[in-house]
């Protein structure tokens, strides 16, 4: 998926996460749940510390909230060509298989 949001970034400390090393997922997307949960087991699989899964169970239970509160804002995931930014050039070892 090319680039389709932009902004500064910041940790609790202030400290600037540079923009290619972030990746936004939307409450209101159908596809967040089964993608955190992959991703906790895939943290907890490469040994991820009991306070980084608890944050990510946290943020599960968040994400839950939201969505049940907020049921007429879920959707579909979707891209329309506009929502693009300009094409960010090639990613050193992305070949689109899953890493193992």
């Amino acid at each position: 998926m090319k680039q389709k949001y932009y902004g500064t970034i910041k940790k609790g400390d202030g400290t600037e996460i540079p923009f290619e090393e972030v990746v936004i997922l939307r409450m209101q997307d159908n596809a967040i749940v089964p993608a955190l949960n992959g991703y906790y087991y895939s943290c907890m699989n490469l040994g991820a510390s009991k306070e980084h899964l608890n944050g990510v169970e946290d943020l599960i239970n968040r994400v839950m909230e939201w969505r049940a509160n907020n049921r007429g804002k879920t959707k579909t995931p979707d891209t329309v060509p506009t929502d693009y930014l300009p094409e960010p050039g090639p990613r050193p070892g992305f070949s689109g298989k899953p890493v193992e």
